[in-house]
């Protein structure tokens, strides 16, 4: 009830009097209904339930971290850097919670004892008359201020009852703020800079340092009451850090003058205890919370752990760069020392190992440059150094990206990246020499210098066709030079240099100036040509100002005023050159400007130092210090996605509900979930992976797609069961394989933030050889639970066959809750004892085709059966030609059925032979090559292809075979007769789960394929039943010939389908498939590839009557079998689950 009465006694008298009355009349009502007030996060309030749960990128600090603390209960960390950024962080996970912008650089930030507040003061750059301190309520995010010095604030502390803040500034002044109230007073006038404050045990006392580090400093005493003050003592260089010891009766120092730290005596006026060992600057100190060590850190790279009682030698850490903070775990039996870092990270070393426990880093690099290929289809991410630069590509036709390029420069940082108009080559602008690189296969073609530049080329522009360049550099007087090219190729606009206020036109052949064109005030930083090369529009960050002119004429067309901007230094035109998008650092706004009407559309877009279009015009990107990459609606200014490129390669793309892809679902540290009725725990990101994974969310976006609406997930149980592996050993029955011994139990939370308890049981658990499903348990019957919360964990051991070889397995386990989500993935590597020898690699190739019917009312086909057979043979040829199988290895099994001879392609037939291949029992005698039949092996490959009809019903999908049995009429009705005799994909999941073969890939030439995988599929690990997920699982390869509303197609003068036709006759035939490298080799991923990628270019020839088609399906949407055809443009899909997984090569010349 404090909580309302406090709000209450703020207001005045009668008001006061007013709202404590209905505050107390809702107290009554809350407890009635057993409930508890619960404060917002803003002036109104809300029901939390009702907040969707808030994804985080964890992206870290972007600027040199100054000060770190631990709250009170040492779960939670914070952390403030020189970008004004201040971070809250979950000790046990060292996951991001809550960030905080504030507008200058963070010096010094605490808790309060209640672990609920933080205070935090620093510089203010743009503001110079408020120097002000925030206090932030960390679980709502609310924020107040405390207004009143007049210079930097460089110290913060709370006092012990948490009623206090001290504060001390570089305007000489201490002051004491009421919490409640936000009053200050002064506590005291010091004659010098205060650098550093910090409350007795007691609260009684405020000890200070003051001083710069290149005059005389001193420590004092302050009575919080009095004001009185007393010298501890006077150092000859100012004071950097004070803090006073658990007990009250020690005071530690840290000096600028000698790199000391020295203990004083309180109460006794003694020659202090003084530790030496720091080479440079120490920047701070702190006691633990026995008071038996200090912590200090300092300019040397280091921290150092320093015994009071001097009894051994100091404990160094090395933090690899200058650190300025530093601070004490108040767990006496956990003893964790923070370290804030110029290096932009906060380690947190465990003094018991003297290791790292976490580093609550910058995983990704700030982008400084983007770049568009032409077609829109390609974009580059630029970040550079004086001494390196990182590329970036992205597929954006993909949604992801697909490769990282890391190369060395000779001289000065990239400023910008080019594409040239092939889209495959970028020019990196800025560096001497300038250097193209091919983006497909992240290889450097050339550099080449541009003779005559005395300084760092600023700026380049190509021509349309790409062959010419024109480029201007930054002199060391005038600063640099922005230009334009013309559309015709025959001028050069150009502007700036050392606040040049003028604009020039120079005609390309000659070099001769054309015009000059006066008018601006101020320097210039920004030029283009319209699209007609009619005018040019130039614009100066300094007073906002765009001006349109007149080529041909010279004369002022408009002047336009960006209002209320603050240094629009960053500029870039749509491709159209009837937009500009402005970006402000120093506000965080991007604002769009039409350059005609002078209509602009401001957009807070948080962190911008870069900005550009998308060449379609329709979409802008910002990107910031916080490393992200956000897409604008150039319409509205919606915020359509955010993209994240992570150093380490890792990947992803959120929108701004929360729907999110990556590049690894089962590996990605940097995103998280915040829920609002628990702000303080971050929760993995595989908690709300069922409803806001959305793979290839980014094209999706991009082509307008509308999503569902997310279900409410405030009633999900949240709690994960715990899954782990306890142990592998080598099979002593037989060599080659390991038992892997997995344990799964229950669990539970105290209870939720409404006073509940929550459980849940373990459901459905998997396990996992380098990404390869190889043991499951407990899915076949979902409401039986393996372990149930608070009962005997489950225990399984795992039989598992090892690869050839002697490379370290990773193995891994999941397990799900009653509301099916996922718990932590638990990892394992194994370490053969040595080399694992495998059986002999074998392929087999299991190729299905038919043409011939029982069931009258499937239309008999013409080529489905030679699609098998050739395939076969292909494929068994291309394999032969290597040294990697035998002959005898190399076992084709067609199952076919023809118009003469056995029909084998039946039900019965396909689930013999995987059965054997899964190791289970069947009679294979009567089927070709059944003979050669083993169980699959690690290290083999495994082909299935299927020609012939299918359909989709209900969401499944199913192949048709040829015994499906002759029915009255010639309706192809769906009836349970039909169903039962046809293959369901979740059959073929079945069959194949316990295939344990190291490659496996499985064609579809029928109708409606795609639909294979299962409606609305997710690849992740979802836990899911069907095909889709059993591919995912077992890392398999799909390649479907249709969509899942759209047919396949035979050509006649071809003899095969349309995918058969170019996976056989162009593919392998004509070895047009080796073209990525083009190598004299075709991989099987390759080969699959060119499938995609070459049937739209026969439907093309079929839609032009160049060929005769047949379609194979029963819903069949276009008129075929001579007839015209309203929909010929089949589009084969690639489900590719391998996992980047050791190739396979399908062929060699």
């Amino acid at each position: 009830m404090s909580l309302w009465i406090c709000s209450a006694l703020m207001c005045g008298r009668s008001q006061a009097v007013s709202r404590l009355w209905i505050a107390m009349c809702w107290m009554v009502v809350w407890v009635l209904l057993g409930c508890r007030p619960v404060q917002a996060a803003t002036a109104g309030s809300f029901d939390l339930k009702a907040e969707p749960p808030r994804l985080v990128v964890q992206t870290g600090h972007a600027k040199n971290v100054n000060s770190v603390a631990f709250s009170p209960n040492g779960k939670t960390v914070v952390s403030g850097d020189g970008k004004g950024i201040i971070k809250l962080w979950d000790l046990a996970t060292g996951r991001e919670l809550r960030t905080l912008k504030y507008s200058g650089s963070v010096n010094s930030v605490a808790f309060s004892p209640d672990n609920r507040t933080v205070v935090l003061g620093g510089d203010r750059y743009y503001k110079k008359s408020d120097h002000s301190i925030k206090l932030w309520d960390v679980v709502t995010g609310r924020v107040r201020t405390l207004a009143g010095h007049k210079n930097s604030v460089k110290s913060v502390a709370f006092s012990p009852d948490g009623k206090t803040v001290v504060s001390g500034s570089w305007d000489n002044t201490i002051k004491l703020w009421n919490v409640t109230t936000g009053r200050g007073r002064n506590l005291a006038w010091h004659e010098k800079s205060v650098n550093s404050v910090a409350f007795s045990p007691d609260g009684k006392t405020v000890v200070s340092g003051n001083g710069l580090n290149s005059d005389p400093g001193n420590i004092k005493l302050w009575n919080v009451r009095t004001g009185r003050a007393h010298t501890l003592a006077v150092v000859k260089k100012g004071v950097s850090s004070v803090a006073f010891s658990p007990d009250g009766k020690t005071v530690v120092s840290a000096s600028y003058d000698d790199n000391t730290i020295k203990l004083w005596d309180v109460a006794e006026v003694r020659e202090p205890y003084t530790f030496t060992g720091h080479t440079d600057q120490v920047n701070s100190v702190a006691f633990s919370p026995d008071g038996k060590t200090v912590v200090s850190g300092s300019h040397d790279g280091s921290i150092k752990v320093w015994n009071v009682d001097k009894s051994e030698e100091p404990v160094s850490l090395p933090c690899g760069a200058l650190t300025m903070g530093v601070a004490f775990s108040p767990s006496l039996n956990n003893k964790i020392v923070a370290a804030a870092s110029w290096d932009n990270t906060i380690k947190l070393w465990d003094l018991a190992n003297k290791q790292v426990k976490h580093t609550l880093g910058h995983p990704s690099d700030t982008i400084n440059s983007i770049a568009f290929s032409p077609d829109g289809k390609n974009m580059v991410l630029g970040r550079a150094t004086q001494s390196s630069t990182t590329l970036k590509f992205w597929d954006l036709s993909k949604g992801q990206e697909e490769s990282s390029l890391v190369g060395q420069l000779e001289s000065e940082a990239i400023k910008n990246v080019v594409f040239l108009p092939d889209g495959k080559t970028v020019v990196l602008e800025g560096a001497r020499p300038m250097k193209l690189w091919d983006v497909v296969t992240g290889r450097k073609l050339t550099s080449f210098v541009f003779t005559g530049h005395v300084g760092q080329v600023s700026s380049i522009a190509l021509s349309p066709d790409g062959k010419t360049v024109v480029s201007g550099h930054i002199a060391r007087t005038r600063g640099a030079v922005w230009l334009d090219l013309s559309p015709d190729d025959k001028i050069v606009v150009s502007v700036g240099g050392g606040g040049d206020e003028t604009i020039k036109l120079w005609e390309v052949d000659t070099g001769t100036e054309l015009r000059t064109l006066v008018g601006h005030k101020k320097g210039l930083n920004c030029v283009a040509f319209s699209s007609d090369g009619e005018t040019v529009v130039a614009g100066s960050s300094n007073n906002n100002t765009i001006k349109r002119w007149d080529v041909a004429t010279g004369r002022k067309l408009s002047t336009l005023s960006v209002h209320g901007r603050k240094a629009n230094t960053l500029v870039a035109f749509s491709s159209d050159r009837k937009t500009m998008v402005l970006g402000s650092y120093k506000d965080d706004t991007i604002t769009l400007l039409d350059v005609f009407t002078g209509r602009e559309l401001q957009i807070p877009s948080g962190p911008v130092n870069i900005v550009a279009f998308f060449p379609d015009g329709k979409t802008v990107v910002s990107g910031g210090d916080d490393a992200t990459i956000k897409l604008w609606r150039v319409a509205d200014g919606a915020l359509l996605a955010t993209l994240v490129s992570f150093s380490d390669g890792r990947w992803a793309v959120i929108d701004p509900e929360g729907r999110f892809d990556v590049a690894d679902l089962d590996d990605m540290p940097y995103l998280h979930w915040i829920m609002p009725d628990d702000p303080m725990t971050p929760l993995p990101i595989e908690i709300f992976m069922r409803d806001y994974y959305e793979p290839r969310l980014l094209p999706r976006i991009l082509n307008g797609e509308k999503f569902e609406s997310v279900r409410a997930l405030s009633e999900l149980n949240r709690v994960q069961p715990e899954v782990r592996i306890t142990g592998i050993e080598p099979d002593s029955e037989q060599r080659g394989y390991v038992k892997v011994t997995v344990e799964a139990a229950g669990a539970s939370r105290s209870h939720t933030p409404e006073g509940k308890p929550i459980a849940t049981a373990v459901h459905d658990l998997r396990l996992f050889r380098n990404g390869q499903l190889v043991g499951y348990a407990g899915d076949k019957d979902e409401d039986k639970p393996l372990s149930k919360a608070g009962g005997k964990p489950f225990q399984r051991s795992f039989r598992v066959r090892l690869p050839g070889g002697k490379e370290p397995l990773q193995f891994t386990v999941y397990a799900f809750n009653d509301d099916r989500v996922k718990s932590a993935t638990a990892h394992r590597t194994y370490t053969p004892p040595g080399v694992i020898v495998g059986s002999k690699p074998r392929a087999y190739l299991i190729t299905i085709g038919v043409n011939r019917y029982d069931d009258p009312a499937w239309k008999d086909l013409h080529y489905a059966a030679n699609d098998a057979r050739q395939i076969g043979e292909s494929l068994e040829a291309g394999l032969a030609g290597q040294n990697k199988y035998e002959a005898e290895d190399i076992v084709t099994i067609p199952l076919i059925s023809d118009t003469e001879g056995p029909r084998l392609a039946t039900k019965a037939n396909l689930k013999a032979v995987l059965d054997v291949l899964a190791g289970r029992e069947a009679d294979v005698r009567a089927i070709p090559g059944g003979e050669k039949l083993r169980q699959a092996t690690p290290d083999d490959f495994v082909l299935i292809s299927f020609s012939g009809h299918g359909y989709g019903e209900g969401g499944m999908f199913y192949l048709v075979p040829s015994d499906t049995g002759e029915r009255n009429g010639k309706s192809k009705a769906i009836t349970s007769e039909l169903i039962a005799k046809s293959i369901s994909s979740d059959e073929l999941s079945a069959w194949l789960r316990d295939v344990d073969a190291g490659n496996m890939v499985m064609i579809v030439d029928a109708c409606h394929s795609a639909a294979s995988v299962g409606e609305k599929f997710k690849p992740g690990p979802m836990g899911s039943r069907g095909l889709g997920q059993l591919a995912f699982d077992k890392g398999m390869r799909i390649l479907a010939a249709s969509q899942a509303d759209d047919v396949a197609l035979e050509i006649d003068h071809l003899k095969h389908g349309l995918l058969s036709s170019a996976l056989i006759v162009d593919g392998m035939k004509r070895f047009s498939a080796d073209r990525a490298p083009k190598d004299g080799k075709i991989t099987l991923d390759e080969w699959l590839r060119y499938g995609v990628d070459q049937v739209p270019i026969l439907a093309k020839k079929v839609k032009a009557g160049e060929m005769q088609v047949a379609g194979r399906g029963m819903k069949e949407k276009i008129k075929v079998d001579g007839k015209l055809i309203d929909k010929p443009d089949q589009q084969p899909a690639l489900f590719d689950f391998s996992k980047n997984r050791l190739d396979v090569v399908v062929a060699v010349e």
